[in-house]
């Protein structure tokens, strides 16, 4: 008997909810318009005097970081060539190399700053373009792997806003762009 009200109570609960007893009505979703822009990274980034200072840092860690193992290299070498003992050599090694890392070390964390700067400023200039044009989604249109003839029909290229909006910036911070 127990059985029976359970099972009795189960259906007129599922018969309820499919004719819309226990929930309200389900309307429609109000469509929603979303304005869509894109831009250009790379392009943006070559106008970017923070990206090119980054750039331009990392082109001398590289080759600061290549001098300093072309010297330890002939030190290394300079010692063998006078004899020195294989404990001094490697001794000699071990040092230059720990030189070397940390040297390394430092110079990726300066890159890497400067690599950020750049970004905050991308950021900001977007963000600035995209509010002054009630832009609600904004996106690399580079990073766009599908749909984007559609993307690019129905969305707004920023590319060229976003850099003058950098080299305002730029102006007013007293730095110059490429």
């Amino acid at each position: 008997m127990r059985t029976n009200i359970c099972v009795a109570t189960v259906i007129a609960v599922l018969m309820a909810q499919c004719s819309g007893f226990f929930s309200p009505a389900i309307a429609e979703p109000a469509a929603v318009t979303v304005k869509i822009g894109y831009f250009s990274l790379p392009q943006v980034r070559s106008q970017c005097h923070e990206a090119a200072q980054a750039e331009l840092l990392k082109t001398q860690a590289e080759a600061q970081l290549r001098k300093a193992a072309e010297e330890a290299n002939r030190a290394i070498q300079k010692m063998r060539e006078d004899k020195k003992g294989d404990e001094e050599v490697k001794a000699a090694f071990q040092k230059a190399q720990t030189e070397i890392r940390a040297k390394e070390e430092a110079l990726a964390q300066l890159v890497q700053s400067q690599s950020d700067r750049a970004n905050a400023a991308i950021a900001r200039a977007v963000g600035k373009v995209a509010q002054d044009r009630g832009i609600d989604i904004v996106v690399d249109g580079q990073g766009v792997f599908a749909g984007g003839a559609k993307f690019r029909d129905s969305g707004v290229d920023l590319t060229k806003e976003i850099v003058s909006t950098l080299n305002a910036s730029d102006k007013e911070s007293g730095t110059e762009s490429k």
